[in-house]
């Protein structure tokens, strides 16, 4: 690709990954909605967080799975299209990603929800800079009496070993400036989301 090609392929990969934290986000943020209403509990979704009717300390049990949901929902997005992008994009199909001089469009949907796995990476940094103990990782492994970076470190060692994987199955001309729209997108989507548009669609 010459760098006319290059850069409009850049430019794509960033559009859709600018997508990713408020999708993301919003799913995960469902999952603990969803468990609150499903154990007869009021829960409101805002832009980066729920909040919910439960209480932690009486009623301990429901809030663990309202905590466990948020994780769940999100490996949940990520396994389903990361199983089905090893089945369909194996080492003989691979020519396949590559359709029109851009990402076959089923390949780039696995994609786009795989790289959610990213949020685990994103709470254990935070975790480390910040010792946050408002991290749903650390609430989960309070409540199981577990060494408070169990969670944290265990999702993100498991998110690592998938996104590896998928890196590897991008082709390799097209690599490099995948990676870099991805991280440029997800980083100017992540700002957008949390700090100007989110906070007055979900205040």
């Amino acid at each position: 690709m010459d760098f006319n090609e290059q850069f409009v392929f850049f430019l794509k990969i960033t559009c859709i990954f600018i997508l990713v934290p408020v999708t993301g986000t919003f799913l995960h943020e469902l999952g603990h909605y969803l468990a609150a209403l499903i154990n007869g509990f009021d829960g409101q979704i805002h832009y980066s967080y729920t909040t919910s009717t439960i209480n932690p300390t009486s009623e301990a049990t429901i809030y663990f799975y309202y905590i466990l949901a948020g994780p769940i929902s999100t490996w949940v997005q990520c396994l389903i299209p990361f199983f089905l992008l090893l089945i369909l994009y194996n080492k003989n199909r691979r020519e396949k990603i590559i359709e029109k001089k851009f990402f076959n469009k089923y390949f780039t949907i696995c994609l786009f929800f795989i790289s959610m796995a990213g949020r685990f990476l994103f709470n254990a940094l935070i975790y480390i800079f910040t010792r946050s103990k408002n991290i749903d990782e650390y609430k989960l492994a309070d409540y199981l009496i577990l060494h408070p970076e169990t969670f944290l470190i265990l999702f993100a060692v498991l998110a690592i070993l998938i996104l590896l994987i998928v890196i590897y199955k991008i082709p390799k001309e097209k690599r490099i400036i995948t990676l870099l729209g991805a991280i440029f997108g997800s980083t100017v989507g992540y700002i957008l989301w949390n700090f100007i548009f989110g906070p007055i669609i979900l205040p």
